[in-house]
């Protein structure tokens, strides 16, 4: 009875186990440690437990087929869903029901039963249905007819009580619901099914339009990503681990900064990561979480998420602190470099992107010799902190961070460079390439103008460059921007526009058969509208003046409004030729520039209009 309102129950009275102490106190002998709450509670919203796409009277384990559909009870059950009467299962009877939510949902699921003692019900939930038996075969994710539903789930047992609500104890995922009731020697009758939806609490503040209408169309699949793959933590994917991953974290906070003014999650997590570090100096590849996995590249990115906090959002006596930490991850690093300058391979797992015939996501050779990949990525975490080391006020350390970025890239340049092909090798012996060695090259900031120009037409035109995929492809999309070739942009998001007519109502963790349909990672296009092709970035510290450089591309018109810790950032660009004509409205008391094509134009706060010829 402890589920229903108002029932009696002989509850103890609190004993007091010892005294607590607030995280500002001192007083070290007590143990038990009371820390405020940093995030708001998690939405619980009663949502309709979607539409009846089969009733029938077989197995779970059978495929999904039209002509064993019981339409009339279908009927029956639709009407129950949607809170217009019950459903009444006769005694020895099996029936399986399933439900398309049309949307991806974190819920608890909640039923309502009167009678049937000793009937089962399984709920089960799935991302998506298998064309496949035996094997992962995803295609058009609205498609059920002659599907197989292999999902995870729950199980009840009807006590034979009158309007006995059941849930679960933690929430479940995807878009496809299974019920299957099989009752015993009493019918039993149903008389709720709804679903709790969770997740954190936040919704896009920002508006988008473009003169290309299918950019707006991967907004829906973006933001629901993001919104199911954030909790009390950031998470990889709901259906699966439900870890918090550094590599996946950055681009979830990334794409945060760009939706919402609310920073308490990436604030969570940029701490969370800080306090997960082993006593060599690197982060968990994954926290809170039991296991000990150390992915030591996801370490340097987590150099750079803390530094992305204290460019985007930025409180910063609270960044100081994440300090610390970085020293130790860049240290740790520093270990690794050997005499003759090049990055040693880390003992852990040296994961970057799964790439096809990249052995656990590993580009070649990263588990056991210099990794071009890898150094450039060290090298920008050595830079990303050294301009942390600035704004703290620490020069020294910051010259020597830089002094490391430096002496690592001409080791690089020396071992991975290749005058002829105008590319960096991913290996020393130069027998592999990829686009991610090239991208992480640009975007550091430290090649000549004449690498960069061979540099940018190897990655345009290469054939045999290994390809980034959609995880990887944020830091393509941030190398093109770089160059200044927001076309380039624009072409790579055909996979994201197959993912919205394949069905899927989120972005997904890899092309093709991918395990997971809800993957956030696969929602940093969204970051790349408003600071790509608009160009709204910060240009100091905590975003207080704004630089708005944009690489529109092909687009002739774009209107976006982007939240700022101040306000609201809007700009609308309008392109003929070469000519701009852009009106701009900045917070009050931000300020900024404009650029396009070496016009650099001053913003005031307020609204300013910019035309350049």
């Amino acid at each position: 009875g402890w589920e229903k309102n108002g029932a009696s129950l002989d509850w103890k009275t609190a004993v007091t186990i010892a005294p607590a102490y607030a995280d500002d106190q001192r007083d070290h002998n007590r143990h038990w440690v009371l820390s405020p709450a940093t995030l708001p509670p998690m939405l619980e919203e009663t949502r309709r437990a979607g539409i009846v796409r089969h009733v029938s009277d077989r197995a779970e384990t059978a495929p999904v087929l039209a002509a064993q559909n019981k339409t009339d009870e279908a009927t029956a059950w639709q009407r129950m869903i949607d809170g217009n009467g019950t459903v009444t299962i006769p005694a020895r009877t099996t029936r399986r029901v399933v439900l398309d939510l049309d949307n991806y949902y974190c819920a608890y699921p909640a039923i309502t039963l009167s009678g049937g003692r000793d009937t089962h019900i399984r709920i089960d939930w799935l991302e998506t249905l298998n064309h496949d038996a035996e094997k992962r075969d995803k295609r058009n994710r609205n498609d059920v007819e002659g599907c197989w539903f292999k999902g995870i789930g729950d199980e009840f047992i009807a006590d034979g009580g009158t309007d006995r609500r059941f849930t679960t104890l933690w929430w479940e995922a995807g878009r496809y619901v299974q019920v299957t009731v099989t009752t015993a020697d009493e019918p039993v009758s149903i008389g709720a099914l709804s679903i709790i939806e969770t997740r954190y609490p936040f919704e896009m503040e920002g508006r988008w339009s473009a003169s290309d209408a299918r950019l707006a169309t991967v907004f829906p699949i973006g933001v629901r990503a993001l919104q199911m793959c954030s909790h009390e933590t950031y998470m990889d994917c709901p259906y699966f681990e439900q870890l918090m991953y550094v590599g996946d974290t950055r681009l979830e906070v990334l794409t945060t900064y760009a939706l919402t003014r609310d920073d308490r999650l990436p604030r969570k997590a940029v701490r969370t990561f800080a306090d997960s570090r082993r006593l060599g100096g690197m982060t968990r590849s994954a926290f809170p979480s039991h296991s000990l996995q150390i992915i030591a590249p996801f370490s340097l990115w987590w150099v750079c998420m803390a530094h992305d906090y204290w460019m985007w959002r930025d409180t910063e006596q609270w960044t100081r602190t994440m300090l610390p930490a970085a020293r130790g991850v860049m240290d740790a690093f520093r270990e690794l470099i050997r005499t003759d300058g090049l990055l040693g391979a880390p003992t852990e797992w040296n994961f970057v992107d799964w790439v096809v015939g990249w052995a656990g996501g590993i580009p070649p050779e990263g588990d056991t010799r210099p990794s071009a990949v890898i150094a450039m990525q060290c090298i920008l975490s050595f830079l990303a902190k050294a301009e942390m080391e600035t704004l703290a006020g620490e020069p020294a350390l910051a010259s020597r961070d830089r002094e490391s970025a430096l002496a690592l890239m001409a080791a690089v340049r020396k071992n991975f460079w290749n005058a002829e092909r105008g590319l960096f090798a991913d290996t020393l012996g130069h027998t592999a390439y990829s686009e991610h060695v090239q991208c992480l090259a640009i975007i550091t900031g430290l090649m000549t103008p004449a690498e960069l120009r061979h540099l940018e037409r190897g990655l345009e035109h290469d054939a045999d460059l290994a390809r980034t995929t959609i995880y990887f492809s944020h830091y393509l999309f941030e190398a093109w921007y770089r160059l200044g070739r927001g076309e380039k942009i624009l072409e790579r998001m055909q996979l994201w526009y197959d993912l919205v007519d394949a069905g899927l109502r989120t972005t997904v963790e890899a092309p093709g058969q991918t395990r997971s349909d809800c993957h956030a990672w696969g929602a940093h296009p969204l970051h790349h509208y408003y600071a790509s092709l608009l160009g709204i970035r910060p240009a100091s510290a905590g975003f207080k003046t704004v630089r708005i450089a944009p690489q529109p591309g092909t687009l002739t018109e774009i209107d976006g409004t982007m939240p700022h810790p101040a306000g609201m950032i809007r700009v609308r660009l309008t392109r003929t030729g070469t000519s701009l004509h852009a009106d701009v409205e900045l917070p009050a008391g931000i300020t900024g520039t404009f650029e396009w094509r070496g016009t650099v134009a001053p913003l005031s706060s307020g609204a300013s209009t910019v035309d350049i010829a």
